[in-house]
């Protein structure tokens, strides 16, 4: 991104508690997009039109989607639907970042490309399943431009403690117990989180071409 570009912080349904932006840009502006209704919101001033949006908000948490599926489904399908019909509205580009764990498990030797049949495992993934679908359909249907990536799991600065790998630093640190997910021979693919913004920005500009 050039210097002097605007960078838009939307939160589904709630407000942006935490922004750490580290790139030489213009101002934030923030905003929020409700899911009560997918409709066309209000709250961004009409004179602003970006080039495209990058659509990366999400309740991520697997445990936390299995103790409360229905706030992940309002957040990641409703409210992704939300977003792609403003997009559809306004006819901006957009580009949805998804995860990998649409596919299911990944076992010791295998990968995941875009031909893996989906296999969600949990409310989590099955809410990015659904969006990837709702994707696909608002560009067959209202030829909205937009892409999917299916990343894996990202670490890097600012990670949030819930997470595996500052969770384990965390607790080794402090002297706790480790926790064992399931067997322990769950087998976890990593990528820096800078490389992942990297890869992002170049879907974005095969999208802007």
């Amino acid at each position: 991104l050039d210097h002097g570009q605007h960078i838009v912080a939307l939160c589904i349904n709630g407000k942006v508690r935490q922004r750490h932006v580290g790139l030489a840009c213009g101002p934030v502006i923030e905003g929020v997009v409700p899911t009560r209704k997918v409709r066309r919101s209000n709250r961004q001033p009409r004179e602003f039109k970006p080039d495209a949006v990058i659509h990366a908000a999400a309740e991520s948490c697997v445990d936390r989607s299995i103790h409360g599926p229905m706030a992940t489904v309002a957040t990641n399908v409703t409210g992704t639907a939300a977003v792609l019909a403003e997009c559809t509205i306004r006819n901006i580009r957009c580009v949805y970042v998804s995860t990998d764990e649409v596919y299911g498990s990944l076992g010791e030797d295998g990968f995941f490309t875009e031909e893996t049949p989906y296999d969600p495992r949990s409310p989590y993934s099955a809410s990015k399943a659904s969006s990837d679908h709702f994707v696909r359909a608002f560009y067959h249907t209202y030829h909205l431009p937009v892409k999917i990536s299916n990343c894996s799991n990202n670490y890097g600065p600012f990670h949030f403690p819930e997470k595996l790998i500052p969770k384990v630093i965390l607790l080794a640190e402090q002297g706790r117990n480790i926790p064992i997910y399931g067997t322990g021979k769950n087998v976890r693919d990593w990528i820096f989180v800078l490389d992942h913004c990297d890869a992002i920005l170049r879907v974005l500009f095969k999208v802007l071409l």
